[in-house]
């Protein structure tokens, strides 16, 4: 089953609001049309900064004690 994640990271000084997409296919393996292979947590490090973190982090990365 493969998964899609759309994270949409709002503006900083430093870049513009914009809309990262990652995908995991059925080996677990993380992709970014963007950035290409990602680990798992270089995917939550980006998804952290989205402003739809909390609804990400409950639908993906259900992690017992995983916290922030």
């Amino acid at each position: 089953m493969t998964t899609q994640i759309t994270a949409n990271i709002p503006a900083r000084k430093t870049y513009q609001a914009r809309t990262e997409v990652f995908n995991q296919d059925d080996q677990g393996r993380w992709t970014s049309p963007e950035i290409g292979s990602m680990s798992q947590a270089e995917v939550i490090d980006v998804c952290r900064k989205a402003s739809n973190w909390t609804e990400i982090k409950a639908a993906h990365f259900p992690m017992h004690g995983f916290s922030s």
